[in-house]
Parts: C-alpha cells; sequence; structure tokens
C-alpha cells in the first residue's frame, strides 16, 4: 500500500466492493493510507471510496469527515 497513489487507492476499495469483497483488515489499512493522500484525490476517487464503503457496510468516521472536507474543497469537479 505504500506505493499506491489515490487512483490506485481507490480502484482497489471499488473492485472490493464490486466483487463484494468484505476485508476489514484492508479496509483499515486502505483508510489509513488514504488519509495520508487526501489532498491528491480527484472527485472520482472520493466518489468510489465512499461508494465501496457504503457496499459493503463499513464505516470510517475519521475518512469520512476527511472525505468530506475534501469534496466540499473539490465540489466544482463532480459531474453526473
Amino acid at each position: 500500500l505504500d506505493t499506491f497513489n489515490s487512483q490506485e487507492i481507490a480502484n482497489t476499495l471499488w473492485a472490493c466492493g464490486k466483487a463484494g469483497y468484505s476485508s476489514p483488515e484492508l479496509f483499515d489499512a486502505i483508510s489509513n493510507k488514504a488519509m495520508e493522500k487526501l489532498d491528491t484525490f480527484r472527485s472520482q476517487n472520493i466518489d468510489n471510496i465512499v461508494w465501496a464503503f457504503a457496499k459493503l457496510g463499513y464505516t470510517s468516521t475519521d475518512l469520512f469527515d476527511a472525505l468530506s472536507h475534501e469534496a466540499i474543497e473539490k465540489i466544482d469537479t463532480f459531474n453526473s
């Protein structure tokens, strides 16, 4: 995970959600890594991460708070 960029983090979580693969250890580890790279996330990365957590029923208050802040900062880059 140390070499993952924001796209790779988001894609990994999205793939887990799409496949229905549940791994609390992986989600915890990726959450911690995501917190370190928040400023590099694009709107699509934020969307994919939140979707994956919701799809598999995980929550991370610290990560969601941080992602909310990033989403607000980048609100104009979100599209449908």
